[in-house]
């Protein structure tokens, strides 16, 4: 019974371990979702188009760094859905999942859809 305890334990520490670093991607993303609402418009000379394609070249880098973690994130909480007893628990991180999903995907449309307009008029 102790292993047992200790076990579950032992997957709760996991389960808190991966919903923190869920958390923070999820906070990073918003931080990401913030800043491209709050780009200027895009510009209409060239060396202004240049810079704001440099900026945005580092944005898709930043999310280039963080493609790791994000896959790793969805590999524990899938693991940890299929291997946990307790049902609510994969409920919740499945709840969790989804929204770093949808978060992840329409931050990057909307990123892929601002450096289309700036290249377009590049």
């Amino acid at each position: 019974r102790g292993r047992e305890i200790e076990s579950e334990g032992g997957k709760s520490a996991a389960t808190a371990a991966v919903q923190a670093k869920l958390s923070g991607l999820l906070e990073w993303l918003q931080e990401r979702e913030d800043y491209l609402r709050r780009c200027d418009p895009v510009a209409n000379t060239y060396d202004e188009l240049y810079m704001q394609l440099d900026e945005h070249k580092g944005l898709h880098h930043d999310f280039d760094e963080k493609q790791e973690e994000y896959d790793n994130i969805v590999i524990t909480c899938q693991e940890i859905m299929n291997e946990h007893a307790d049902p609510s628990v994969g409920e919740a991180l499945d709840v969790q999942l989804m929204e770093l999903s949808d978060k992840w995907d329409s931050v990057i449309k909307a990123s892929m859809s601002r450096q289309r307009a700036i290249e377009e008029m590049a």
